[in-house]
């Protein structure tokens, strides 16, 4: 909020310009004193003369500031009347209330409990490269998987080969492993497995 001071122009002790050469004109004492008075009333009248130019120009300060701050006034009414505020540069609209709160939404209905069901699908060698495809069913998501190679005396074929596992990955909804033996030749029997899942109500 912006407070304003107004300067009584009456208040301020110019002094009429017919003053000073009243002053100027008037008779100076004779003798061998009067040229000191002489001096001296040229220097009061100096003086004087520079104290009514300020004073005047304090006048035309105060005048100016009075004429600003009329309009600022001006400024705040008209702003008023449209119900807004001045910034100082403009009218600025005041923000009007928030609408109420919409009504809360109907309840969803309730889909019941849920489950997750999960089995595992092992496959053997198949196909010309004795590598292992297990697959889920078609309502069912493959969550993961893995597999193993034929070695000695393992239970994956005959169990007389030197194999390692090459590859085991997921392809599509299958889990898919692949194994080379000792010789890098891909004649090693696989057995795979896919972890498939699915959600039951």
């Amino acid at each position: 909020m912006r407070t304003f001071l107004t300067l009584s122009l009456a208040a301020l002790p110019l002094i009429a310009p017919h003053a000073l050469e009243a002053v100027a004109q008037s008779p100076v004492g004779g003798g061998s004193g009067g040229g000191a008075e002489n001096l001296a009333t040229q220097g009061t009248l100096t003086a004087l003369q520079a104290q009514n130019a300020a004073l005047s120009q304090m006048v035309v300060e105060q005048q100016q500031a009075i004429s600003s701050t009329s309009a600022e006034l001006e400024k705040i009414k008209e702003c008023a009347g449209q119900k807004a505020i001045w910034d100082g540069s403009q009218c600025v609209g005041v923000n009007g209330q928030n609408g109420k709160d919409g009504k809360d939404g109907k309840d969803g209905k309730d889909v019941g409990k849920a489950s997750l069901q999960c089995r595992t699908v092992t496959a053997g060698p198949s196909g010309s490269g004795l590598w292992s495809i297990a697959t889920c069913n078609n309502d069912e998501t493959l969550t993961g998987g893995g597999g193993a190679a034929e070695v000695p005396h393992s239970s994956i074929c005959s169990g007389t080969s030197r194999g390692f596992l090459h590859s085991s990955h997921p392809s599509g909804n299958s889990w898919v492993v692949d194994a080379y033996d000792h010789l890098w030749r891909r004649d090693v029997c696989t057995a795979g497995f896919a972890i498939c899942c699915k959600i039951v109500q």
